[in-house]
């Protein structure tokens, strides 16, 4: 009777744990692809309930989506990408919560050519990328992700070829470093409040 009970609970072990397994083995969607599920509209007015902007300006400068590296929040201050503070000159009134829900979301999908990816190969064949701050007859000003502070000048006559990217500098995938839509809720309500 032991050996049948022990033979029993073996199988049952061995059957949980292949479905353990299998359940394992499904890779959950990111809450990045979940969200972007979602109507932005929704979302923008989960926000304004749900947010909290003190948190999201914590996850703002300290997240491992590190906004802050890119983005400026006061007009004073230099930055890679927009400047959050001077979006509403930009647009001449207050862009949407939905807009701006959809620039976190889909950062590639209305990028303004300043803000494009340029790749630039020199004759050297070294090959940067950044975004291109100022570009006059003779060269070209570029500031590269990996030393935001420290522009790169290059002459003209030095680049071999330049070609600019229909992507934005801000990686997609930024938003899948957070865990839960708190997270999410929270940065896009500290956005809206720098925003406005």
């Amino acid at each position: 009777m032991n050996k049948l009970w022990y033979a029993l609970a073996m199988a049952g072990l061995l059957l949980l744990s292949s479905e353990g397994m299998a359940q394992h083995a499904r890779v959950p969607p990111s809450l990045e692809n979940l969200l972007k599920q979602v109507p932005s509209s929704t979302l923008a007015k989960e926000i304004r309930k749900r947010g909290d902007a003190k948190r999201g300006a914590l996850l703002f400068h300290k997240s491992a989506a590190a906004c802050i590296q890119c983005h400026a929040i006061d007009e004073r201050q230099e930055s890679i990408g927009p400047n959050l503070s001077s979006l509403r000159q930009r647009f001449r009134s207050l862009p949407s919560d939905e807009y701006l829900v959809e620039s976190l979301l889909f950062p590639s999908k209305d990028i303004r050519m300043e803000f494009r990816t340029v790749q630039i190969q020199t004759e050297d064949g070294d090959l940067l990328s950044g975004v291109l701050q100022k570009e006059n007859d003779t060269e070209v000003m570029l500031r590269t992700t990996n030393d935001l502070l420290k522009p790169i000048v290059l002459a003209k006559s030095s680049i071999e070829r330049q070609t600019f990217s229909n992507r934005s500098i801000m990686p997609d995938g930024l938003i899948s470093s957070f865990y839960e839509s708190k997270d999410f809720f929270d940065l896009a309500a500290y956005v809206f409040e720098v925003v406005s």
